[in-house]
């Protein structure tokens, strides 16, 4: 249940907040070798959700809404 709300959080997140350089954010943290590409998908990103913690409280609404 708690791994669920995480990856919802993180979802809603990805959707709301610009990245810096415009990178999206499963390209950022996805694995991308000379013979292959892993995306990242079924685990949390904890920097990520530790970053919700210093967002102003508008942006928090906008992703919890």
């Amino acid at each position: 249940r708690t791994a669920s709300f995480f990856l919802a959080l993180q979802r809603s997140m990805n959707r709301v907040i610009v990245p810096v350089g415009k990178l999206k954010h499963d390209a950022f943290r996805s694995y991308r070798g000379q013979r292959k590409h892993q995306s990242c998908r079924g685990f949390v990103d904890g920097d990520l959700i530790e970053s919700f913690c210093e967002l102003d409280l508008a942006l928090m609404e906008a992703i919890v809404a």
